[in-house]
């Protein structure tokens, strides 16, 4: 077992960095009081598994939509929100929403995507 400042001199790296990467859970440690015990093994296969210093690449991060600051799952909401509504809106199928709260969140998604609708027509000259 090896304390924060062992593991820092071993990986080469500041006591901070080691505290976050525990924080982080990429080293595994257990705390006693004030002073963290980190396993000799996760120190070592950390030590070989060599990481490189700084920050990564734009090539090595695979999804493009994170590096742009729009979270993959979020723009899929979107397109699932424009898609289910496809500018088709039942009162029935609105009417039959389980809870206040969803019928609210329905009606203002529906109404976000009749306004886009509303304004492709004007600038079109159609409306």
């Amino acid at each position: 077992m090896q304390t924060v400042e062992q593991a820092a001199e071993y990986l080469g790296v500041s006591q901070t960095r080691v505290r976050k990467m525990i924080y982080d859970g990429v080293l595994p440690a257990e705390r006693f009081g004030r002073i963290w015990s980190i396993p000799d093994a996760a120190v070592i296969s950390r030590h070989k598994s060599k990481p490189g210093s700084g920050r990564p690449k734009k090539d090595s991060v695979k999804d493009w939509k994170q590096i742009k600051g729009i979270p993959y799952t979020v723009q899929n909401l979107y397109h699932e929100c424009r898609n289910s509504t496809a500018y088709r809106y039942e009162i029935d199928s609105i009417m039959n929403i389980a809870t206040p709260e969803e019928k609210d969140f329905y009606i203002a998604i529906a109404d976000f995507f009749l306004q886009q609708k509303q304004k492709q027509l004007i600038n079109a000259g159609v409306y």
